[in-house]
């Protein structure tokens, strides 16, 4: 009748591995919240470090809203510094979110980039900032 073949042991291991990717998040493709949840972690301390430290110092006013016509209306509490990254932080958050539902390896990285990249944006734009004002 039928013969059943016998696996080698190199097909047994193969077979064992695809079973452990449920389980094992780096072969599930979640090692990019460990980068993630750093980027967020640094955006909350620039957040707190501009909220504690720097804005003593800073005057009543600061431009922030550079696409706005120039007067007034670009000017704006030194509080709401925080906004570009707590927006950035948002964005990671989401992106995370995406990617962690998201098959393919490329779109996970490109999500989690550019989720660096934004945090990356909101820093230097906050500390041209205060260099500009200071």
């Amino acid at each position: 009748m039928y013969k059943t073949k016998r696996r080698s042991s190199a097909q047994q291991k193969k077979i064992s591995s695809t079973a452990n990717t449920k389980t094992d998040p780096e072969k599930r493709g979640v090692i990019y919240l460990y980068p993630t949840l750093a980027i967020i972690s640094i955006n909350i301390l620039i957040v707190v470090a501009i909220i504690v430290f720097i804005s003593a110092k800073l005057p009543p006013q600061v431009p922030l809203y550079y696409g706005l016509p120039r007067g007034e209306r670009q000017l704006a509490n030194p509080v709401l510094l925080i906004l570009p990254v707590s927006l950035a932080s948002l964005f990671i958050t989401t992106n995370t979110i995406i990617a962690y539902f998201t098959k393919t390896n490329f779109l996970k990285n490109v999500l989690v980039v550019g989720g660096f990249f934004t945090a990356l944006l909101a820093i230097i734009t906050i500390v041209k900032i205060i260099f500009l004002v200071l």
